[in-house]
């Protein structure tokens, strides 16, 4: 097998992303059968021993997707949580202790968020499924304070301007009206949920709840929060068709 350079080898395994990787390089924190690495090192995956820090990374691990239905307080982080950490000191990988493979999530969603978080360890597919120009499709559960009228939601569908650019959203419909409340549907290809946020802020209805239900087809289904599942072999097809990738 061809050699290939040190941070795409560690990208693709799901250690950290190619930036991260050299960062791992330049810190020292990486060896190539017993060697420190250097920045613009190549090594073949396949039989060359390639440590980072104390750990040596697997020569052919399995490439997997995991599912989880995040709860409200659990932050998707890589990050160790520390005491100044003023929240239910929780993360994604606290969900997930069986899973025997190190993925990391596929964006984050924020804490004060819940629902669908993939997590990877093929670092290729991960890229692809963050990179605006695909354009994977979420949908979002929002309960916003008041009830918003028809014009603001026909305006929000037609792609109003949040920080001098269009809003990416394909469909809203009103689910469920409360006393001074209402669930709302939105589906969006935007990588960034905060911009969605943002968008009910300027309508002057803030968001009380959000709930990603669905990520590139992906839905939580019938889990609980706090549950995971390994995808499918057909939903790990229509992600990778999403993104252009035929392996």
């Amino acid at each position: 097998m061809a050699e290939i350079r040190l941070q795409k080898i560690l990208a693709a395994a799901g250690i950290a992303s190619r930036r991260e990787a050299e960062m791992l390089i330049q810190a020292g924190d990486v060896k190539v059968n017993g060697k420190v690495a250097q920045l613009g090192d190549k090594a073949g995956p396949e039989n060359d021993h390639i440590k980072v820090g104390n750990k040596l990374l697997p020569h052919a691990q399995s490439k997997v997707v995991v599912a989880l239905f995040k709860p409200y307080d659990v932050w998707c982080t890589t990050r160790p949580l520390t005491e100044k950490d003023e929240i239910q000191k929780q993360t994604v990988f606290d969900m997930i202790p069986k899973i025997k493979e190190r993925v990391l999530p596929i964006g984050k969603l924020d804490a004060d968020c819940e629902g669908i978080v993939l997590m990877t360890n093929d670092g290729e597919l991960q890229r692809r499924l963050l990179d605006a120009k695909y354009e994977i499709p979420k949908k979002w559960r929002f309960k916003v304070d008041g009830h918003v009228e028809e014009k603001k939601l026909k305006y929000l569908a037609s792609g109003m301007k949040i920080e001098g650019k269009r809003l990416k959203v394909s469909d809203v419909k009103v689910e469920q009206k409360l006393e001074g409340k209402m669930w709302i549907q939105v589906e969006t290809t935007e990588v960034q949920n905060r911009i969605l946020i943002k968008a009910f802020e300027k309508l002057s209805h803030p968001i009380d709840k959000a709930q990603r239900v669905s990520f590139g087809g992906v839905s939580c289904g019938d889990m609980t929060r706090g549950q995971y599942r390994y995808l499918t072999s057909d939903e790990l097809r229509k992600l990778k068709v999403w993104v252009d990738l035929k392996k």
